[in-house]
């Protein structure tokens, strides 16, 4: 790893509040700069204080890639699973998961049932109330709660991945790419919501591709939309580097919620491991277990997308 990338893991592994922010902005920026890059750091209207950092000229660049830098909100003890290729098990486990983030609420709403009072009803009527209260609570917590101290996967991989990419381009290969640190992707993609609306008309012909949790298992899943569908074969060479496994898979097939999903030509990128049960699964995220990085998935990654780009220009291709 470059001595940028080495830095962020050791110094900036939480990204939540906004002077952490600052921080990891500003040694971003310095280190790129010292390796003759110009970054540029767009402020977006979101509701909160969202930085952008782009790398690079999103209209004449090739194509472009990206990758949130916020840190997400814990989850505290509760598990967390990610199936992108099966979707029934995706949709109940994120149920089953809501109904846990519930459980406590509804403990406490049943031990105000217990509460003797002196109107009849009454205890109804704070039962709700508590339990309302205690929800949004909950609820508030998961999104903008206490900062998860470990997120190597989700997604400080992204983040390394974009890193290695970047100090691994030649002179010439610098000006065909673009990439984009996304803020604020835990709150609902206001970032890249924000990037893509100041950018719609690029957006209409250009491809993003935005890694997203990509550092612990061994098989990467591209998640395409019908729009991307041409590109496959292409994607699919480019990136079976050392024996690597890819799986391309479209999104009426797969539910993979990431940056991407607005863009018309948005292309998810994660890392799986596999179960005979569930299938292709990441797990960990949100969580104090996030420990697992694989150097070898952000090589792979890094040296696909290189390859994707020289092929791009040795064709001379224009994705439009």
């Amino acid at each position: 790893m470059t001595n940028l990338s080495e830095s962020v893991l050791k110094n900036h592994m939480i990204r939540k509040k906004y002077n952490q922010k600052t921080a990891f902005i500003n040694e971003l920026c310095n280190g790129l700069k010292a390796n003759g890059f110009d970054p540029v750091i767009q402020h977006e209207k979101t509701g909160f204080k969202s930085r952008n950092i782009i790398i690079g000229n999103p209209y004449s660049a090739k194509f472009v890639i990206s990758a949130h830098y916020d840190t997400p909100a814990t989850l505290g003890f509760f598990p967390n699973l990610a199936t992108p290729l099966n979707l029934f098990f995706f949709l109940l486990y994120q149920l089953i998961l809501a109904l846990g983030i519930l459980l406590i609420p509804a403990i406490l709403g049943l031990l105000v049932l217990l509460i003797p009072m002196e109107i009849p009803g009454l205890e109804y009527s704070i039962a709700l109330m508590v339990f309302g209260i205690s929800s949004a609570i909950s609820c508030l917590l998961i999104m903008v709660g206490f900062a998860n101290k470990n997120n190597y996967n989700d997604n400080t991989s992204g983040v390394i991945t974009l890193i290695e990419t970047l100090l691994s381009l030649n002179a010439e290969e610098k000006d065909k790419i673009c990439v984009v640190f996304f803020d604020h992707e835990e709150l609902g993609l206001l970032g890249s919501r924000a990037f893509l609306k100041r950018y719609k008309d690029v957006f209409k012909r250009k491809m993003l591709f935005n890694f997203d949790c990509v550092a612990d298992g061994e098989t990467f899943v591209f998640v395409y939309n019908k729009y991307t569908k041409q590109e496959i074969s292409y994607i699919e060479k480019a990136f079976s580097v050392n024996n690597r496994k890819v799986i391309l898979r479209s999104k009426s097939r797969a539910l993979y919620p990431s940056d991407q999903v607005g863009f018309i030509k948005g292309m998810g990128i994660c890392s799986c491991h596999r179960n005979f049960l569930v299938g292709y699964y990441f797990a960990r995220i949100h969580t104090n277990f996030d420990t697992k990085f694989d150097i070898n998935n952000i090589i792979d990654l890094k040296d696909g997308i290189i390859n994707y780009l020289k092929r791009s220009v040795e064709n001379e291709r224009v994705f439009s």
